[in-house]
Order: C-alpha cells, then sequence, then structure tokens
C-alpha cells in the first residue's frame, strides 16, 4: 500500500515552492505558517517572508514589528512571535541549526509535536510520524473496521458523524462568560484542518501513524508528504475522491460504503461559536492613530490594537481601555461581522479626535479580576497612518477601510 502511494505522490505532488531545494529553515517556515493557514493563502505571504528574512540569522535579528508586518494576512500573530523566538533560540542554543533530536526541537518555543516531526522527518529524513488534520483525516478512513473491532459498539459514535451529533448543542450555554482565546498557548497544528483534537479516534489514527512510520518502505519525508498530500488533494474533508485515491483498494472505509461513508468519517464536531461585540476607538491626532498592547486583553494579546471595549452577547463587560469612557460623543462610523477562532464577533468603529482626552490609559479586564494596571510608554504608540498596517495588520483594519467605515 505504501508503495502506490509514494507512487503516486512522486507523479502528483503539488509543485509548491517549499518542497524544493529542501532546508530546515524553508521547512520551519512553511509548516508553522501552515498552522489553521491553507496552501493557497500562505503561499503569497511565505515568498514574501523568506525573501526578507532568507535565513535563520535575518529572522532571528529583525524588529518584531517587520516579522508581524511580513506575517501580514496571515493570522494568529503569536506564531510569528514564537517563530522568531525560535529562530533566536537555534541560534543561541543550538549553532544555528534545528536540533536533531525530538527533546531538544520540543523544547523549542511554539514547537508542538507536529511540526517537530514535520520538520525532523522532512529536513533531516528522522523517522518521526505526522498528525495534522489531514492525516488524521486519511488513516481514520483507512482502518476504519480496526477501529472498530478495537472499540467496540462506542466507536460507532465516535468515529461516523450522525445528523443527532451534528445537531447536539455545545456544553458551554449562552449564560456562560466566554474565556479568552488561548493565543498565546502552542497553536493547534492541525494544518487549518476543523476537525476536533478532543476527536476520540485522534489517539488510534496516531498509534497507526508510527506503526506505519515504523515498517515503510518509503523514506521520512516521502512518507509524510504523501500521506498529508493525499488528504488535501483527494481525501479530503466531506466527500472525497475516492475513485483518483492509489490506496482506495485498502480502505476499509471505501470498500464498506463507498464515498458516501468515507465522508462522514471521522465524526466532525464543531465547536458552537460565541458571539462577542468589540468596540474599537480610532484616535487620531493629526496624521497619527493611538495604539495599545496589552497582555490583559483576551484578544489580540500583546498585539497593538486600538482602544477597544468588549462584551459578551448579553451586553457583559469583558474587557476595557479607559480611553474608550473618554468621550461623550464617539462618531460611529460603521459596522461589520468578523471571525476569530472560535468567536463570532461584531465589530463597531468609533472615531475620535484626541484632544478630548484627559489623563493616563489604563486597560482592565472585567469582573474584578486583579488584572488591572497602568500601561507603561511601552504600551503606547502613536502610530503614523501610513504605516498603520506594519504596526496593526489585524483583517479587522482591512474590512474597515474597505467597508468605508474611515475616511483616510
Amino acid at each position: 500500500m505504501l508503495l502506490q502511494l509514494g507512487q503516486w505522490y512522486a507523479q502528483n505532488a503539488r509543485p509548491l515552492p517549499f518542497r524544493t531545494n529542501v532546508h530546515w529553515y524553508r521547512t520551519l517556515v512553511s509548516e508553522v505558517m501552515l498552522q489553521q493557514t491553507r496552501v493557497q493563502a500562505m503561499l503569497p505571504a511565505y515568498e514574501k517572508f523568506l525573501h526578507r528574512f532568507p535565513d535563520v540569522s535575518a529572522l532571528a535579528q529583525a524588529p518584531e514589528s517587520e516579522v508581524m508586518e511580513r506575517w501580514a494576512g496571515l493570522g494568529y500573530y503569536n506564531r510569528a512571535r514564537n517563530l522568531q523566538k525560535t529562530a533566536q533560540a537555534i541560534l543561541t542554543h543550538h549553532r544555528g541549526n534545528f536540533p536533531e533530536s525530538m527533546d531538544e526541537a520540543l523544547a523549542l518555543p511554539g514547537i508542538g509535536p507536529y511540526t517537530a516531526s514535520a520538520v525532523l522527518s522532512i529536513a533531516y529524513e528522522r523517522p518521526h510520524h505526522v498528525l495534522d488534520g489531514n492525516v488524521h483525516r486519511v488513516l481514520g478512513r483507512l482502518f476504519l473496521d480496526d477501529f472498530r473491532s478495537q472499540n467496540g459498539e462506542q466507536a460507532q459514535n465516535a468515529s461516523v458523524s450522525t445528523s443527532e451529533q451534528q445537531q447536539k448543542p455545545s456544553a458551554l450555554t449562552r449564560k456562560q462568560q466566554p474565556t479568552a482565546p488561548a493565543s498565546t498557548k502552542k497553536q493547534q497544528e492541525n494544518n487549518g484542518s476543523s476537525e476536533s483534537t478532543a476527536d476520540p479516534t485522534r489517539a488510534f489514527t496516531d498509534g497507526m501513524a508510527a506503526a506505519l512510520m515504523e515498517s515503510s518502505p518509503l523514506a521520512p519525508s516521502e512518507h509524510n508528504q504523501a500521506l498529508m498530500e493525499l488528504g488535501a488533494t483527494i481525501c479530503v474533508s466531506g466527500l472525497p475522491g475516492c475513485l483518483d485515491c492509489p490506496v482506495r483498494a485498502h480502505c476499509q472505509a471505501f470498500n464498506s460504503g463507498g464515498p458516501e461513508l468515507a465522508a462522514r468519517i471521522p465524526a466532525r464536531q464543531s465547536a458552537r461559536k460565541q458571539d462577542l461585540l468589540l468596540q474599537t476607538y480610532w484616535i487620531r491626532t493629526g496624521d497619527t492613530l493611538l495604539l495599545l498592547s496589552s497582555s490583559d486583553r483576551p484578544l489580540f494579546r500583546k498585539d497593538w490594537f486600538f482602544p477597544c471595549r468588549i462584551l459578551s452577547a448579553e451586553g457583559h463587560p469583558i474587557y476595557e481601555d479607559s480611553e474608550t469612557s473618554l468621550f461623550d460623543t464617539p462618531t460611529l462610523r460603521g459596522h461589520f461581522a468578523h471571525s476569530i477562532m472560535n468567536y463570532r464577533i461584531k465589530v463597531e468603529i468609533y472615531q475620535c479626535k484626541s484632544q478630548i482626552v484627559r489623563g493616563g490609559s489604563r486597560g482592565k479586564a472585567a469582573r474584578g479580576s486583579g488584572s488591572d494596571r497602568a500601561h507603561s510608554k511601552a504600551d503606547r504608540l502613536e502610530a503614523p497612518i501610513a504605516e498603520l498596517n506594519r504596526h496593526c495588520p489585524s483583517s479587522i483594519v482591512k474590512k474597515a477601510i474597505s467597508k468605508g467605515a474611515l475616511d483616510f
């Protein structure tokens, strides 16, 4: 089966730029960018990023603001911060090379099992299996009967999505306060897939991935990339292209029920999005806008962003910068919908004149959490409007401008 897969990959692999002249640095950048981002969306940013930061030294020594600017459009900016921290750690502790042991790789900032395995297998030919969302889906379908036989009747609900499961409400009730996004935690490394990391089939597919790697006749780089490519192009989420699959003769889901059964595996357990109201205050002084950076802010944590107020769908305050209360009649310039991770956000844009501002800035989390603190000078930035995208690359800015919410 794996030989057939390898032959198919050799003939059908997409000619992606990070697959030529393989080097651990280019592999690392591509794998980090591909977390939560599809290939076609990341390719333009990948080329620009490597043009500016062609090697680990250039990335490690660059100003963080420039790294953020080159990451614009990809979102999840903590990935860029951790990537730069990893580059700095590699220069400082590993003589400028990605470590060749799994333990040392996992100790790098923001590097989890998937990224470590991908870099070690693709760049160094180390036999570490990968399990992103694509591979999880491929193996869940290939070995459906094996999973069921090991897990009994309970496996039916775990592996096959039913309409009842798809309609089951989230455990979070509407009365609960939304929790802060885990933007400072290691990113979920499932290559943009929507499969839940809590899927009970994942432990099974991880074991199968390890067993396949151990017995594979293919080179580790070829083995892992072939499985990922199969999941990305043929064994896709939803209805797969089984007739073009090089291993369909071995696929237990296909042999049991064809593409229709395979399309329901593994079960998709989508988290219910939580509704938030984000009120942003664009405070202008001449040709500059005020930006703040706060580790307390649950959205855009540590990023430069506009003074803001965040409320739950029921109107309960979650976070507030003091600047938002200094204007008697701020002008509402527009509003639009936005989505970040599991949050469905209504964004309101208020434009204000800075002459009204008095006193210092304080940002606080709601409900007396004790995180109220004064912004230091380093937490405030009067950003030139012409350089706004450099300092605040959030797609909210682009969306606000495109919808005519701003007049500059």
